[in-house]
Formats: C-alpha cells, sequence, structure tokens
C-alpha cells in the first residue's frame, strides 16, 4: 500500500499492489498490474470493512 491523496482519489488515498515471492531470485515481485478500478474492487473494498478507524490498514501501529 501507498498512501497519496493525489494519485489515488477513488480510494482515500490508497494506492495497492499485490506481490508474489519468486523463489528463483528470494525476491518479492508485482504479481498483477494493479489498476486503479482494479485496486477498489479488489482491494479497497475488503479495507473499508473493519479498518476503516485504522485509515484503512489491516495491522494495528505498534506501541513505543
Amino acid at each position: 500500500m501507498m498512501k497519496d491523496a493525489k494519485r489515488f482519489p477513488d480510494t482515500n488515498g490508497w494506492g495497492y499492489a499485490t506481490f508474489g515471492y519468486d523463489a528463483s531470485s528470494a525476491t518479492f515481485k508485482v504479481s498483477k498490474p494493479t489498476t486503479a478500478s482494479n485496486s477498489k474492487t479488489l482491494c479497497h473494498a475488503c479495507h473499508t470493512g473493519g479498518a476503516k478507524a485504522r485509515d484503512f490498514v489491516f495491522t494495528k501501529y505498534a506501541k513505543r
């Protein structure tokens, strides 16, 4: 996820991507293109449910 209100106004300022692990290079790579309409239906739809109170982020911030 990346926060940029100007680039992603339709998803509350969030841009999304899906990554898959590539064992041959031991790295994570983008597994499919994420378009604005694709991210709104596939990613942001889930984030608007229970994560709205945390700015649409599923994980909670660690205490410092």
